[in-house]
C-alpha cells in the first residue's frame, strides 16, 4: 500500500471532515438512487452496503495512499473523493450479485420496459464494436443463467414459477400477464411483491453459493 506524503496528509488533515462526509454521504445516495441494484431501481445494494460505507471507504483509500490525491493538480478534495466514490459504485453495480440487468430488472418491476439497465453511461455509435456486442451478449447469457435459476428456485410456487416464465417469453407487461393468469390486477400487485421477496431469498442463497 502507498504511503502518503507528509504534506498531503497536512493538507488532509486541514480538511472540514464533517461537512465532506455529510456531503460525499448525500452524493453516493443520489448516485446509488439512479442504478439498479439486484433488478430494482434504488433496491438494496450487494452485501447491505449503504451510502456511508462508500463515502468512508473512499475517504480511507485517500488516508491510505491506495488513492493517491494530488493538491496541485487538484486542490478541490471534494471533488476528488467524488471521483473515488464513482469508482467504487461502479465496481460494486457490475459486481457478480449484481450482474442480472436488463431481463431481472422486468422481473421486480415489468412496468418499466426493456430499457433498464442503468448501471453504465452508454455512448451512441453508428456502428457499434466487435467487442461491445461480444460484452452484451456475455451480459444477456449471464442474465438468462440467472433467471432460469430463480425460476428453478420457485419450484414450490408454481404461479410464481410461472410468471418468470411468461417474463422470458417478453411478456412483460403486468396487465398481460395477469390476463394469462386469469387473476385481478390487485392480486397480480400481490405476486409481484412475492415475488420481490423470494428474489431476495435467492439472492441471498446464490451469493453464499458463488466462488467469488
Amino acid at each position: 500500500m502507498a504511503d502518503i506524503s507528509q504534506q498531503t496528509r497536512a493538507q488532509l488533515d486541514r480538511q472540514p471532515w464533517d461537512e465532506h462526509v455529510q456531503r460525499l454521504a448525500l452524493y453516493a445516495f443520489r448516485k446509488c438512487a439512479r442504478l439498479y441494484w439486484h433488478g430494482m431501481r434504488n433496491g438494496s445494494q450487494p452485501s447491505g452496503q449503504e451510502a456511508e460505507d462508500f463515502a468512508m471507504k473512499a475517504i480511507k483509500k485517500v488516508y491510505s495512499g491506495e488513492r493517491q490525491w494530488n493538491y496541485n493538480a487538484d486542490p478541490d478534495l471534494f471533488h476528488y473523493l467524488k471521483s473515488v466514490v464513482d469508482s467504487l459504485i461502479s465496481a460494486s453495480v457490475s459486481g457478480w450479485d449484481n450482474r442480472h440487468l436488463r431481463i431481472l430488472s422486468l422481473i421486480l418491476d415489468p412496468e418499466e420496459g426493456q430499457d433498464t439497465n442503468e448501471t453504465a453511461e452508454v455512448l451512441a455509435h453508428d456502428a457499434p464494436r466487435p467487442d461491445h456486442l461480444l460484452e452484451e451478449a456475455e451480459k444477456t447469457r449471464l442474465s438468462l443463467e440467472l433467471c432460469q435459476g430463480f425460476r428453478d428456485f420457485l419450484c414450490d410456487e408454481p404461479t410464481l414459477q410461472q410468471v418468470v416464465s411468461y417474463i422470458l417469453d417478453d411478456v412483460t407487461k403486468p396487465g398481460d400477464i395477469a390476463q394469462l393468469l386469469g387473476v385481478s390486477s390487485n392480486h397480480m400487485t400481490n405476486l409481484r411483491k412475492k415475488l420481490q421477496r423470494r428474489w431476495k431469498e435467492f439472492m441471498t442463497t446464490a451469493y453464499l453459493e458463488s466462488p467469488i
